[in-house]
């Protein structure tokens, strides 16, 4: 075994020829030793993995183990918008969820895709919505930004960090809108950040991964959809559970005359069957209690106006028979009836009521027991019956009832003083008749 270093010189005496000679002396030792370190060395590179040197491990180690599936380990782990606490949260991680980890930074922070949970914002104004539903929408602008952000925790705002940009013709699943930004779902180049230490690697990112990061996350998109259809539900529930509370103001504030709720009930009842909010179902119950007792009030009162209309029907009847019961009385106490009227017997006073002269002037006609039952007043001109107040007369006439003051009035044609008792005056009957 000859090793060449290269040729020089030593006292004359070419190097190669001395390493010659020392083996030729010495070729037995050398010999051995080289072949006890030549077998440790071989030993050594069957111990160590020979595929890669300690320089190119360094060199492909931070991406040889990217992609990998993680596992969150913790609860409500924060997914921020960058690789550090002072970013602000866009949402968070529920235990046992797994992730696709794209890179570490820092050593304690992981670089993951985007959920179905997560969403993104960008500029409405570099965005056109385009198709009968907003579901799509195209971006306008040149390099429109995305940034990290949700709308319902972080305001558009304030969501500062820009995690990629798209081009114009672009086109973006449009998810809702809040003032001057679009929420979308995350395009290409969107990642989000989570701390390592809740993240467990679980194994590389092969297909068969991939594949069950990805039913999972479509089972939580069809969590989220049924979630968010129900909320829509609760919330057109809740709507409509206003929309019958205002019905019923709106009745409440009609005459009670023209209020109907049978219309509102009809529309709470189909509410309480249709709804699944306890909510609203509680809400609701209370103001179907509350239309109940409004109900109960009209019907008391369409009863009470029903009552006071039968009860008024029924004194104008007994006010008519009233009436002809003390036009009966008034002809029945006459001596007789005579085509001139009826005659009429009792002591003549003055009213205290009736005392205009030449207006409402009157006289009361009182019978035995001191009772009216006439007014008297002079049918003719120039029948003057003043001059027969506290007298006993007999009087013809016709008899009729002021409806307006309820009193039978005789208008008296002829009257002549009774000389005798009341009762049985036939000369004076006689007289005053063919007078």
């Amino acid at each position: 075994m000859v090793l060449v270093i290269g040729k020089q010189f030593h006292n004359g005496v070419p190097i190669l020829q001395e390493a010659q000679i020392m083996v030729s002396k010495k070729g037995m030792i050398l010999a051995v030793l080289l072949g006890f370190v030549m077998v440790l060395s071989l030993w050594a590179q069957q111990t160590v993995d020979p595929s890669v040197s300690n320089d190119s491990v360094q060199l492909t180690e931070p991406t040889a183990r990217f992609p990998y599936v993680g596992r969150i380990t913790g609860t409500k782990v924060y997914i921020r918008s960058g690789p550090a606490e002072v970013y602000y949260p866009v949402g968070q991680f529920d235990l046992g969820q797994l992730v696709v980890v794209h890179e570490e930074k820092y050593g304690s922070w992981a670089r993951v895709a985007p959920t179905s949970q997560k969403q993104t914002l960008t500029e409405a104004e570099l965005a056109e919505l385009v198709g009968k539903e907003i579901i799509r929408g195209q971006v306008t602008g040149n390099r429109g930004r995305v940034r990290a952000g949700s709308v319902d925790i972080v305001p558009p705002a304030h969501a500062s960090e820009v995690q990629t940009k798209c081009n114009m013709g672009d086109e973006v699943r449009v998810i809702g809108q809040r003032d001057n930004f679009y929420k979308i779902e995350c395009p290409a180049g969107c990642f989000f950040w989570a701390a390592l230490d809740y993240i467990e690697s679980e194994t590389p990112a092969t297909k068969e991964a991939i594949d069950q990061v990805q039913q999972q996350e479509a089972a939580a998109a069809e969590e989220q959809k049924t979630a968010a259809q129900q909320t829509e539900q609760i919330s057109k529930d809740r709507q409509e559970y206003l929309a019958a509370v205002e019905m019923l103001q709106l009745e409440q504030a009609k005459p009670m005359a023209q209020r109907d709720y049978q219309p509102i009930r009809e529309r709470l009842e189909k509410l309480l069957d249709a709804t699944a909010s306890p909510a609203v179902k509680s809400t609701g119950q209370i103001l179907l209690q509350q239309l109940a007792r409004c109900e109960t009030g009209l019907n008391l009162w369409k009863l009470s106006h029903q009552q006071n209309a039968q009860l008024k029907e029924t004194l104008t009847k007994i006010n008519q028979d009233r009436q002809k019961v003390e036009l009966l009385v008034a002809a029945q106490s006459a001596v007789g009836a005579t085509p001139d009227g009826i005659v009429v017997k009792g002591l003549l006073e003055k009213s205290a009521v009736f005392t205009a002269e030449n207006k409402n002037l009157r006289f009361l006609v009182l019978d035995a027991d001191n009772r009216i039952i006439y007014y008297a007043v002079a049918a003719k001109a120039g029948l003057d019956l003043s001059g027969y107040v506290g007298k006993k007369v007999s009087m013809l006439g016709q008899a009729q009832y002021d409806t307006i003051t309820r009193i039978r009035i005789l208008k008296v044609t002829n009257i002549v003083e009774q000389t005798s008792e009341i009762k049985g005056d036939k000369k004076a009957d006689d007289k005053i008749i063919k007078k």
